[in-house]
């Protein structure tokens, strides 16, 4: 997929609202969802009530918001160079401007590596798809932007060369973290002295933790290099 941005010379892109130096994470967490009993990481607490009583248990689940446990190493990936040299105008009276402009793309791929955790049994894809949405571009794993560089008034007796450049962030980290809590179900007595519906028992101390690895994408922007003035 191609992003494209339109950069003036000897200027660069302003940095996005979610860049490398932002936590690009979704915002709260998940809804609480019933699991199989199987899945929890503890065993309820005995449940203190009236012989006539009747209870049910369950277990639930609640994953976090995706939270960076590794920022990665940063990279830059480079494209093709644009070289802009007038020199030849040096001595020309009156010398004309000149047109020096060019679109050029900046590419990069990436994979994903998810390391659910074991004894998960339900709600997998929605980890995922929760783990994913903290990296830009969801599910992309390759991209190209182009970036326009150079000048179309580019003055006489004068060389520069300009280049787009994607700062990324590669072995990044996120991380989900489960956590579980038992809920007690009234299935039968009097609600008067058994309770209403139902009510939250024990949390589990043990958590589960979900990751994924993959790069982070900055935003691409055009850069000036330094070059040997005319005449040197």
């Amino acid at each position: 997929m191609r992003g494209n941005f339109s950069v003036g010379f000897m200027a660069g892109i302003g940095a996005c609202c979610c860049g490398l130096l932002c936590t690009c994470v979704a915002r709260g967490q998940a809804e609480p969802i019933k699991v199989p009993r199987t899945e929890c990481t503890c065993n309820p607490n005995p449940i203190m009530g009236p012989p006539e009583c009747e209870y049910d248990l369950e277990c639930w689940r609640t994953d976090g918001a995706p939270e960076v446990v590794d920022p990665g190493t940063p990279a830059v990936v480079t494209s093709i160079d644009l070289v802009c040299n007038s020199c030849s105008y040096c001595c020309t009276p009156n010398a004309p401007t000149m047109t020096c402009q060019a679109a050029l793309e900046v590419c990069d791929t990436r994979s994903f590596d998810f390391s659910i955790a074991p004894g998960l049994e339900v709600g997998i894809e929605q980890i995922k798809l929760s783990l994913v949405t903290a990296f830009n571009f969801v599910w992309e794993t390759s991209r190209c932007w182009e970036v326009q560089v150079g000048s179309n008034n580019w003055p006489p007796c004068s060389r520069g060369k300009f280049r787009a450049e994607l700062d990324v962030l590669r072995n990044h980290v996120v991380r989900i973290t489960s956590t579980y809590q038992w809920k007690v179900i009234r299935t039968g007595g009097d609600p008067q002295q058994c309770g209403e519906g139902y009510s939250w028992h024990n949390t589990c101390q043990e958590k589960r933790y979900s990751t994924l690895t993959s790069t982070l994408w900055g935003e691409a922007e055009a850069t000036s290099l330094p070059m040997t003035p005319c005449g040197n």
